[in-house]
């Protein structure tokens, strides 16, 4: 499959509306992507998950990879990907968990696999990935 998202972005004197280079992704990365967009749709602005990962579109194989691999150490309906559109560019994202507040989203990192937290993850609210 092919994923494309419009783009605001500046084109000569104006704003406008664009398409990015499309990037193929894998049926691993496809339902990542869905259980976020629905779990986003769903979501209150207050809640809180864990930002894992991130990447440029043109990597998104090493989405495929790290989302395998952690399928293998965490619950997959837990896991989630989402795509957005940072400074003109298509990027991925994977997240995990639904936390009530930011103290709690803190202390599941604890309970992360090691690699995982080797990577530094930290809380966002849902708020800020809209």
């Amino acid at each position: 499959p092919v994923v494309t998202a419009w783009l605001f972005v500046w084109v000569g004197w104006r704003w406008t509306w664009s398409w990015p280079t499309p990037a193929t992704i894998t049926p691993l990365t496809e339902q990542a992507l869905e259980r976020g967009k629905q779990w986003l749709a769903a979501a209150p602005d207050s809640a809180w998950f864990l930002q894992l990962y991130a990447v440029d579109a043109d990597d998104a194989s090493k989405v495929e990879d790290y989302l395998r691999r952690l399928g293998k150490d965490a619950q997959t309906e837990n896991i989630r990907a989402y795509a957005s559109a940072l400074s003109g560019r298509l990027r991925y994202g994977v997240v995990y968990g639904h936390y009530a507040d930011r103290t709690a989203a803190e202390a599941a990192v604890a309970e992360l696999p090691d690699w995982v937290r080797a990577s530094r993850p930290f809380p966002r609210q849902v708020k800020r990935l809209r």
